[in-house]
C-alpha cells in the first residue's frame, strides 16, 4: 500500500508524487514511513505543529470555493496520561485523536476547472471514491 506526498522532492514516481510506504507492523498499528513524529509536552507545542502543517496545506480558488483544499491531510495526536489509582498504582491511559482535512470534491463543470486543475479535480474525486469504499468496508 502506498500514499503520495506531492510536497517532497525525493523518489518521484510517474504521477509526479513521492511514494510513501504504508506498513502495519502489528505492534504500533498502521504507519506511514518517512512522516514526522514529534513529542510535545504542552498545548503551545501542539498548536505550533498544527500551524506549521496548515502552511503546507494546498488550496486553490474555484468558482465554488475561494480556498478549496487540493490535498488530503491527516494530523494524529496520541495522548499519554499517567494517573495514580486509588490503590497507589501508576496507570497509563492512551488516547488518539485524528484530524482529517479532505481535498474538496467539486463538479468539474460548476467549478470552472480546466486542464491541469480539471485533472487534479478528477484525481481528488477518484481518491474520495476509494476512501468511501474503504469506509464502507469498515462499517
Amino acid at each position: 500500500r502506498h500514499a503520495y506526498d506531492t510536497k517532497r522532492a525525493a523518489r518521484k514516481d510517474k504521477a509526479g508524487g513521492t511514494k510513501l510506504r504504508i506498513v502495519d507492523d502489528g505492534r504500533t498499528g498502521v504507519q506511514v514511513q518517512g512522516l514526522e513524529d514529534v513529542l510535545v509536552t504542552d498545548e503551545q507545542e501542539v498548536f505550533g505543529h498544527v500551524s506549521k502543517a496548515l502552511l503546507k496545506r494546498q488550496v486553490a480558488e474555484t468558482k465554488c470555493n475561494d480556498f478549496s483544499s487540493r490535498s488530503h491531510a491527516i494530523f494524529t495526536m496520541t495522548i499519554h496520561l499517567k494517573e495514580m489509582t486509588a490503590s497507589g498504582e501508576e496507570e497509563m491511559r492512551v488516547g488518539r485523536l485524528h484530524l482529517v482535512d479532505l481535498a474538496g470534491s467539486e463538479n468539474i463543470g460548476r467549478s470552472g476547472a480546466k486542464d491541469g486543475r480539471a485533472r487534479e479535480a478528477g484525481n481528488i474525486n477518484q481518491s474520495l471514491l476509494v476512501l468511501g469504499r474503504v469506509i464502507s468496508a469498515l462499517v
